[in-house]
């Protein structure tokens, strides 16, 4: 249970770079204009939805016993690893 509460915190530790990174990228779209600030508004939605979904995964996480805390913690790091392609695609995307 002490393993389960060290790794909720350091996936908390993580959201809060993600929204670092995620405020640096909204900061780089402002400062471009036309359709790159549109195509780059959407694909920092798009970001947000996936994080909104880890945060979601890591309250279920918490609330969770048993087994189920096995099957969530895989959910959630599938969805850790989604939010980082996408990520890193939109990072490339938007140089």
């Amino acid at each position: 249970m002490e393993d389960l509460q060290i790794y909720c915190d350091e996936m908390e530790a993580q959201l809060k770079e993600w929204d670092a990174r995620l405020e640096r990228l909204k900061v780089k779209a402002k400062l471009t204009e036309g359709d790159t600030q549109i195509e780059m508004s959407d694909e920092i939605h798009f970001l947000n939805m996936k994080k909104r979904a880890v945060e979601e995964k890591l309250r279920e996480l918490r609330a969770a016993t048993g087994d189920a805390c096995l099957i969530i913690k895989a959910d959630l790091n599938e969805a850790l690893k989604d939010l980082e392609t996408s990520f890193q695609n939109t990072s490339l995307k938007f140089r």
